[in-house]
């Protein structure tokens, strides 16, 4: 039997996987987010797409860790939802 993830379906793991990784790591760089499984079928500008459209809804923020490494952390919205 084929099991058939929709988009929203897929988005919302992705979503998921993101605030929980921040919530236990509180730091994290593209590279390590692209590593999670629910990225696993991603490109790097699908997962940066992902990333960003979390951030304009506040739930994270993004910051420059090096002059080319940006890092995102859990913003106050993201720590009240992920308890």
């Amino acid at each position: 039997m084929t099991v058939v993830t929709s988009q929203c379906d897929l988005l919302a793991n992705q979503r998921r996987a993101v605030i929980e990784h921040l919530a236990r790591y509180r730091i994290a760089v593209a590279a390590t987010l692209h590593q999670l499984p629910d990225f696993a079928t991603c490109t790097r500008r699908e997962m940066r797409h992902v990333l960003r459209s979390i951030e304009a809804e506040g739930i994270i923020e993004s910051q420059w860790l090096h002059h080319d490494m940006l890092c995102w952390h859990l913003a106050d919205k993201g720590t009240i939802q992920s308890g």
